[in-house]
């Protein structure tokens, strides 16, 4: 029986550090969060939580799906804010040189059903408890008390004339 690989294929890429008069970005540990992420049954949990893939033929769910993991570690707070990545030649290393636009990205996220939703929060709650014990064998001083998540998973539909933000329908 022949597996289907939920990853579509894609996979981090090692990236070769090299010196360089250019300043530092604050996302220089993301590349390592992603490798591990993606390295580790975590992606492949994770894999299994996205939508299939639709009518994007540039890119995967599981590729789509970690660049949007990227974008909410970089404290990204809209779908527009892809575009600080444009300029970021790690992230266009990491994700074959070429990233979606805001519209694809949005197209992605709206074909989440909730069944997707739902597994997603289930994954969310397992790897934050996964990261922890993972945590505490490599600190075991620290960390001792009883671990508090805080997670808004309220959902907010959306509906109006634009692709991002709300709208009146009359």
């Amino acid at each position: 029986m022949v597996m289907h690989d939920l990853r579509g294929g894609f996979h981090i890429p090692n990236a070769k550090m090299e010196k360089s008069k250019k300043a530092l970005v604050s996302r220089a540990g993301l590349h390592g969060l992603l490798q591990i992420f993606d390295a580790t049954d975590l992606g492949k949990e994770f894999a299994k939580c996205l939508p299939e893939d639709g009518s994007i033929r540039a890119y995967g769910s599981y590729q789509l799906g970690l660049l949007w993991v990227a974008c909410l570690l970089s404290g990204f707070d809209s779908i527009d804010d892809i575009e600080e990545f444009d300029d970021d030649d790690l992230i266009l290393a990491l994700f074959g040189g070429k990233l979606p636009t805001a519209k694809t990205m949005g197209n992605f996220l709206r074909r989440f059903s909730k069944h997707n939703i739902q597994d997603l929060n289930r994954f969310i709650t397992k790897m934050g408890y996964t990261l922890r014990n993972h945590s505490q064998q490599v600190h075991p001083h620290k960390g001792e008390a009883m671990p508090h998540f805080k997670i808004d998973g309220t959902t907010h539909e959306q509906h109006g004339k634009q692709m991002e933000g709300c709208g009146w329908i009359r």
